[in-house]
């Protein structure tokens, strides 16, 4: 059972023979599994990357996408092009789509933008003409998302998706000297970023531009909320996804109207039905770009409104704390006052006891006793 690179796992003679005879009856995984004898063994461990390389060593392109036991397998290492593959591109890349093109290429309809192929005749697009990939149609990096998991990770993506918008050099986060909120924000965005619905929808785009949108949405809203419930999380995560369906709706419609300027600048009947049906396709979308405008409104106004009655409540909560210190505060105040009025009615008792004491005195130097002073 290992995760270590595939390099370091060396198939056995009697393994290989193994393979040979059974790859195209037994589903992958238990492949490989029965090959190690080790049924802990999933898709993501070495042992199984090693086994499919070595099929991909020996069996046909075709063959593998036909007869192996699996839907999600895809033959290791990169698609070589051949000169006349590159020399296709060059002619084309500038009125042909990549995976367009690499269906036509490989005469295989069903590639899709995970597809080998097109990754390998994408990159060779942007040698050819860097121009001639939208970024709206770009790959993205890395199939699979890996979300932050350190300070030193998300400072600078709260720096490249909001604090850039403030237009204030001073305003960029460092890393290293954050202040106690600041650190407080970052490590909530951390684990919003973590949560496993998060790293699923981003995972859904494959497009490098609908991935940055998500992601970007997501911090923009989220960076500073490290006291967001899950549920709210998780409500984030819609309103998120929901904003990249709109822009891809918005792009449906810009792409539409540019194809319907097209047909109508046609005269032939043919362009004049197809004008038609081209107007009942953009009504349809933009009624879809309505309800999910709408929908994304809905969700944003319950998050604010739950959120906001949440701050409230706990502002009164605080409120009601600080009245209490207060009255409590207040109260021995009085008690103290109390006190020391009680001490100075003490004190003043005694004053005047000294002072008939100091009567007393007086008259006895003065030779007079009470009786004298009384009776004469």
């Amino acid at each position: 059972m290992s995760k270590n690179k595939t390099d370091k796992i060396l198939l056995s003679e009697d393994q290989q023979n193994f393979i040979r005879e059974n790859w195209d009856k037994i589903p992958l995984l238990r492949l490989a599994q029965e090959t190690f004898k080790n049924p802990d063994i999933n898709g993501h461990y070495a042992e199984a990357k090693a086994i499919k390389l070595f099929i991909a060593s020996f069996a046909d392109e075709k063959d593998i996408a036909g007869k192996l036991k699996t839907s999600k397998f895809v033959a290791a290492g990169d698609i070589e092009l051949t000169d006349d593959h590159k020399v296709f591109i060059r002619n084309n890349c500038l009125t042909m789509k990549p995976l367009e093109c690499a269906k036509i290429l490989f005469g295989d309809n069903s590639l899709t933008p995970l597809s080998r192929e097109f990754r390998a005749i994408s990159k060779y697009y942007e040698i050819a003409d860097p121009t001639s990939i939208p970024k709206e149609d770009r790959i993205a990096e890395d199939v699979e998302y890996k979300p932050p998991t350190s300070l030193a990770r998300i400072v600078p993506r709260i720096n490249k998706y909001v604090m850039k918008n403030f237009g204030e050099g001073n305003k960029f986060l460092d890393p290293d000297n954050l202040k106690p909120q600041e650190k407080k924000n970052c490590q909530g965005l951390l684990e919003h970023m973590n949560v496993k619905k998060f790293i699923h929808q981003c995972n859904k785009y494959y497009k490098a531009d609908d991935r940055e949108l998500f992601e970007s949405s997501f911090v923009n809203y989220c960076y500073d909320k490290p006291d967001l419930l899950p549920e709210e999380v998780g409500s984030y995560i819609s309103v998120c996804a929901e904003e990249v369906t709109i822009s891809k709706i918005e792009g449906i419609i810009e792409s539409m109207e540019r194809q319907l300027e097209e047909i109508i600048s046609g005269t032939d009947s043919e362009g004049k039905r197809l004008s038609v049906s081209f107007v009942d396709a953009i009504k349809n979308q933009r009624d879809q770009l309505d309800k999910s405008k709408k929908h994304h409104k809905s969700l944003m106004s319950d998050l604010i409104g739950s959120r906001a009655k949440r701050q409230e409540n706990k502002g009164a909560q605080q409120a009601t704390i600080i009245n209490l210190i207060e009255a409590v505060k207040s109260e021995e105040k009085r008690l103290e006052l109390l006190k020391i009025a009680e001490r100075q009615k003490m004190l003043e008792a005694e004053e005047v006891d000294k002072l008939s004491d100091m009567d007393s005195v007086v008259a006895l130097i003065a030779g007079l006793s009470k009786e004298r002073a009384k009776y004469g």
